[in-house]
C-alpha cells in the first residue's frame, strides 16, 4: 500500500526544475528524522520517475552542534517561518523558534541585522546572535553566543585597564 506519488518529496520533485530540498520528517521506515533531495525524471513536461536520497539529521545536527567559538554557544537551524529545523536539543526540532526566543516571532528573525551580531535572550540566557542564510534553501544558520564569554576578553581588559587608571591617578598625587 505504499504509494511514493503522494509523499511530500515526490510531489516537491514534480513541480521543480531543481533538486527539490524537503522539511526535515519522521521516515515511515526508520523513525528517524531525515531530509530528502529529490529530483524528477522528465520527459518533456511528464514525469517519468523521481529519484531521491534520505539524509539522516543526526549528522546535520552533529555538524551544527560542533560550532562552538565558546564553551556554552549554541548554533541551529530554523526555517524562514520560524520552525526549528536542526537543534541539538532534538525535542526542539520542528517547534516554532519562538519556544526559545519568543523576539525572534513574526518578522523578527528577518528584522536582525546582517553581518552584525544582535543580543538578544535565547533558551533564558544572554547571548549575541548571527544569522546567516543558507544557499540554496529557506533555512537560517542562528549562532548564539554565549554573551559572557562572548566578551570575557573585553571585559577583563576593561577591568584591568580600570585598575592601572587608579593606580596611575593614585601614584600621580602622591607625586
Amino acid at each position: 500500500g505504499y504509494d511514493p506519488t503522494i509523499r511530500p518529496w515526490y510531489q516537491q520533485a514534480s513541480a521543480s526544475s531543481n533538486v527539490a530540498l524537503t522539511e526535515p520528517y519522521v521516515d515511515a521506515a526508520t523513525k528517524k528524522l531525515v531530509m530528502t533531495f529529490a529530483g524528477a525524471v522528465k520527459d518533456g513536461g511528464t514525469v517519468k520517475a523521481v529519484t531521491a536520497l534520505d539524509v539522516f539529521m543526526d549528522g546535520v545536527v552533529s555538524n551544527v552542534a560542533s560550532i562552538r567559538p565558546t564553551p556554552n554557544t549554541m548554533g541551529f537551524i530554523v526555517s524562514k517561518g520560524g520552525k526549528i529545523i536542526v537543534h541539538e536539543d532534538t525535542a526542539l526540532v520542528l517547534k516554532p523558534v519562538t519556544d526559545i526566543a519568543p523576539i525572534l516571532g513574526g518578522a523578527g528573525l528577518a528584522n536582525l541585522p546582517k553581518d552584525s551580531l544582535s543580543d538578544i535572550t535565547v533558551g533564558g540566557v544572554d547571548r549575541l546572535v548571527h544569522v546567516e542564510p543558507i544557499p540554496g534553501t529557506e533555512w537560517l544558520l542562528v549562532v548564539a553566543l554565549h554573551k559572557d564569554e562572548a566578551l570575557a576578553g573585553i571585559t577583563a581588559m576593561s577591568r584591568a585597564s580600570f585598575i592601572n587608571s587608579i593606580v596611575i591617578s593614585l601614584v600621580t598625587v602622591a607625586v
